[in-house]
């Protein structure tokens, strides 16, 4: 769920002391944005959350449940 992954988020930026500010700037989102996220105000798109976790020097890795393994979803 994308509201698990927001969470996760946040609790990396709380574990490696980096302020909303600090992830906007990193992210290229603005912080207003990271701020709605934060106060759940806001729901991200895998978009956006890819570049909040990339900031963060983090993956996402997406699992879906009866893909074929040896196809490439792009």
């Amino acid at each position: 769920r994308m509201s698990d992954l927001v969470h996760s988020i946040i609790e990396n930026c709380r574990l490696q002391s980096i302020t909303q500010q600090e992830l906007a700037e990193k992210s290229g989102l603005t912080e207003a944005s990271i701020s709605r996220y934060f106060n759940g105000k806001r729901s991200s798109n895998i978009k956006n959350a890819e570049k909040m976790a990339s900031a963060l020097g983090l993956r996402i890795v997406m699992l879906n449940a009866g893909a074929d393994n040896g196809t490439d979803n792009k």
